[in-house]
C-alpha cells in the first residue's frame, strides 16, 4: 500500500500595504524553522508581491513520508503558476480523488497527496472540500483572484492558527510558537480563555487561544484574505455539521454491521503507509479496536505497539495490554516514567504544546510518542475521538437520561439511573445531580461549582475579573438539539466532535506526536462512521444498564478480546497524577516563583497554596489539578514571553 502524506508545518502571512519583503522573508523564515521538529526533512518558502503594494508569504517545512524527491516538495504550484500550496495533514482517499482527477484528463508528476489537493482545488475549487478525507490545514494562493485560502479539515484534527489585523493583513502558522515571529508586538495573554482553564479546566473550545488576537480557525470552515480589497472574510459555509435525527428502523444486528464495516474501512484507508506504522495502545476499548483492526485486515503486517504503564499503581493497564497482545502478536514496547523524567522533561512538553494543558497526563502521550520515534515508527494510528462517536466516558449520564424524560418515560430514566450507578466510578447520586445540571440555568451550575471545596483558590482577585465581564466558574451551554426530542447524547456527542471537547485531546496528540516528527492519524474520525452513528438510536450508544459505547463493543465481537469489551472502567494513557503533582509541589513552586505577574491572580497565595511548607501561612493547600494548571500557566506564560498583565 502507498501513501503520499506529508505532515509538515505550514505558516505565512498576507500584508496589504508592506514594501519591506526582506523583513518578511526574515520572519517568515523564524516562523518556519519554529516547526522545525513538523517536518525536519526540508523547507521552503514562496513571497509574492501584487502590484499596489500588498504582499503574500507562504512557508512550509516537510515531513516527508513518500516521494522523497522534488517532486514533492513545498510551496508548490500548478503548471501553469496561477495556484501555489502550503499544506499539512494527510489525505486518506488521496488515491480516490487521484482517480477522479484523472478521469477528468489531469496529470501527475508526483506520487503524494499535495499534488492530488493542489489539483482537486485547482479543478473543482473549494467545492474539492466536500470530497476530502483525512486531516488538513492548508492555504492556497491564487494569484489571478489575488486571494489566500486558509481551510482547516472538519474535525480539526490538524491546526491552523490565525491573527487579523483589520486593514493589516493576517499571519498564520501549524502551531503559536510560529505566530508569534509574525505578531507585529509582543503576545499578550487572553484572560478569558486562561481564567475558564484554571476554574475549569476548560479550554481549545472555543476559536479563542491563551494569547490576545490569536485564533484558532474553527474546524471544517475556511477563511479568503483578498490581497486586492485589503479584506478577510468567511469562506463560503462548507462545515460539515452532521444529523442527529434518529432512524428507528435500524436493527441492533445492522447498527454493529454497519459500525463493523466503516470502521474498517478507515482503518484501510489510514493504513495506507510505507512507512513504518505504530499503534498506541492503552488497553481500552477505543486503542484495542485499532489495533485488532489493524491485525484482521493486514495479518502479516510487522506490527508494532507502543504503551504506557504504571506498574503497581490503580491506573495500570499492563494486564489489559497483554491481553490485546495475545491475539495481536505484535512487538510490543512500553515506557514508565519516573517523576524525575518528568520534572526534567517539563519545559519541553510544555513548549510542545504550545499553550497550557490539563493533566500529567498528556505527559504520558509525549513519552509514547518519543518511544515510537526511537523505534523508527513515522506513522501512528490513535484511538483518539472513540468515546466522542460512541459515547464513551461515563455514559453520559445526564443527557441520557434527559432523553429519556422527554420521550416522557419517566420509569425508563430512574431504571437508567440505577442500572447506571451500579458501575465503578459512579454514584446516584452522581447520575441524580448530573441528571438535574442538565435543566438549570449556568449561571446556577457556576455558582454552585465555585462553592466546592478547593474550586476557588485564595488570591483570585474576581472584582478585577468582573470588571472585564468575566467569572470563575464552569461553563456548561446545552448542545443544540435541532428541535428533536430524546437525542440528548448525539447532539452532546455532535458538539464535542465538531466545537469542544474533543479538539483539546486533538492538541494534545498533534502537538505531542509532531514534536517527535511522527505522523499520527485517527481513524474513529471519519465522516461516513460518525454520520452512521449518530443516525442511531441512544439506546444502541448507552443502554438501558448503563452501558458505555454499547453499539462499539457489540460491533468489535470476535476482533477484539471479550475480556477488553467486557471492562466497566476507563483508563487510557492515565499517570498517577496526584502522587507526581505532590512530590513535585516544590519545583512547582520555584517556577511560579521565577514567572510572570498574572493580573488577576496573587502570586504570593498562589505560592501558599502550592507549597505550603515552605510559602505559608495561606488559605491551605490547593489541590493537585488545579495546582498543575496554576503553574502551567505560569510557567508557559514565562517560556513563550507573554505579557499577563
Amino acid at each position: 500500500v502507498v501513501i503520499g502524506g506529508f505532515m509538515c508545518g505550514i505558516a505565512g502571512a498576507c500584508w496589504f500595504a508592506e514594501t519591506d519583503h526582506d523583513r518578511i522573508e526574515s520572519c517568515l523564515s523564524q516562523a518556519v524553522s519554529a516547526m522545525h521538529n513538523r517536518g525536519p526533512s526540508s523547507s521552503g518558502q514562496a513571497i509574492w508581491a501584487v502590484p499596489g503594494g500588498a504582499v503574500a508569504a507562504l512557508g512550509s517545512t516537510r515531513l516527508a513520508v513518500l516521494d522523497l524527491s522534488e517532486a514533492g516538495r513545498q510551496p508548490m504550484s500548478t503548471p501553469d503558476g496561477r495556484f501555489t500550496i502550503v499544506y499539512n495533514g494527510e489525505i486518506t482517499n488521496y488515491i480516490e480523488v487521484r482517480a477522479a482527477l484523472q478521469g477528468e484528463g489531469a496529470a501527475f508528476t508526483s506520487t503524494g497527496d499535495t499534488e492530488v489537493l493542489l489539483t482537486a482545488w485547482a479543478r473543482w475549487g473549494a467545492d474539492c472540500l466536500t470530497r476530502l478525507e483525512g486531516m488538513f490545514a492548508f492555504a492556497v494562493l491564487d494569484r489571478e483572484r489575488a486571494t489566500v485560502t486558509l481551510c482547516r479539515d472538519p474535525f480539526g484534527i490538524k491546526p491552523l492558527y490565525y491573527a487579523h489585523f483589520t486593514g493589516r493583513g493576517l499571519v498564520f502558522g501549524s502551531e503559536i510558537a510560529s505566530i508569534v515571529p509574525l505578531l507585529p508586538s509582543a503576545p499578550r495573554l487572553n484572560w478569558r480563555t486562561a481564567v475558564a482553564y484554571l476554574a475549569a479546566g476548560a479550554y481549545d473550545d472555543s476559536p479563542e487561544t491563551f494569547i490576545e488576537g490569536v485564533r484558532h480557525l474553527e474546524p471544517g470552515h475556511s477563511l479568503v484574505i483578498d490581497l486586492h480589497a485589503g479584506s478577510v472574510r468567511q469562506g463560503e459555509d462548507r462545515a460539515w455539521r452532521p444529523s442527529i435525527r434518529t432512524d428507528d428502523h435500524v436493527t441492533v444486528a445492522q447498527a454493529a454491521d454497519g459500525v463493523r464495516t466503516l470502521l474498517l474501512e478507515s482503518v484501510a484507508h489510514n493504513l495506507r503507509s510505507d512507512a513504518p506504522v505504530g499503534v498506541a495502545l492503552s488497553g481500552g476499548i477505543d486503542s484495542s479496536a485499532i489495533a485488532c483492526a489493524v491485525r484482521l485486515l493486514e495479518p502479516d503486517y510487522p506490527l508494532r505497539v507502543f504503551s504506557f504503564v504504571a506498574p503497581e499503581s490503580e491506573i495500570d493497564e499492563s494486564r489489559w495490554i497483554s491481553l490485546v497482545n495475545e491475539g495481536l502478536r505484535a512487538d510490543a514496547f512500553a515506557v514508565t516514567p519516573t517523576t524525575g523524567e518528568l520534572t526534567a522533561d517539563l519545559d519541553d512538553v510544555i513548549l510542545a504544546q504550545g499553550e497550557p494543558f490539563a493533566s500529567t497526563s498528556i505527559y504520558a502521550q509525549y513519552r509514547v510518542f518519543r518511544l515510537m520515534h526511537e523505534h523508527g515508527i513515522v506513522v501512528s494510528l490513535d484511538g483518539q475521538g472513540g468515546d466522542e462517536v460512541f459515547a464513551g466516558y461515563h455514559g453520559y449520564v445526564g443527557q441520557r437520561a434527559r432523553s429519556l424524560l422527554e420521550a416522557g418515560n419517566l420509569t425508563g430514566a430512574a431504571s437508567f439511573l440505577r442500572a447506571w450507578s451500579t458501575w465503578p466510578g459512579r454514584s446516584l447520586a452522581k447520575g441524580v445531580a448530573r441528571a438535574g445540571a442538565e435543566y438549570a440555568p449556568d449561571r446556577a451550575v457556576s455558582s454552585v461549582y465555585r462553592r466546592l471545596p478547593g474550586v476557588l483558590p485564595k488570591g483570585v482577585n474576581r472584582g478585577e475579573l468582573r470588571s472585564r465581564g468575566l467569572a470563575w466558574g464552569w461553563p456548561s451551554p446545552p448542545a443544540p438539539n435541532d428541535g428533536l426530542r430524546g437525542v440528548r447524547v448525539k447532539a452532546e456527542l455532535r458538539a464535542s466532535l465538531t466545537e469542544r471537547g474533543l479538539q483539546s485531546l486533538l492538541r494534545h496528540g498533534d502537538r505531542n506526536s509532531m514534536r517527535f516528527s511522527v505522523e499520527s492519524r485517527v481513524p474513529f474520525l471519519d465522516r461516513a462512521l460518525v454520520d452512521f452513528v449518530l443516525s442511531l438510536p441512544e439506546r444502541y450508544l448507552v443502554d438501558d444498564r448503563g452501558t458505555s459505547k454499547a453499539i462499539l463493543r457489540s460491533a468489535l465481537r470476535g476482533i477484539v478480546p471479550d475480556g477488553i469489551l467486557d471492562r466497566r472502567d476507563k483508563v487510557g494513557f492515565e499517570t498517577p497524577d496526584a502522587a507526581w503533582i505532590d512530590s513535585q509541589r516544590e519545583v512547582f513552586a520555584d517556577r511560579v516563583l521565577d514567572g510572570p505577574e498574572i493580573g488577576f491572580l496573587d502570586k504570593s497565595q498562589m505560592l501558599a497554596g502550592i507549597d505550603p511548607a515552605r510559602y505559608g501561612p495561606g488559605g491551605g493547600q490547593i489541590g493537585s489539578g488545579l495546582t498543575w494548571r496554576i503553574f502551567n500557566l505560569y510557567r508557559w506564560a514565562s517560556l513563550v514571553g507573554v505579557d499577563c498583565s
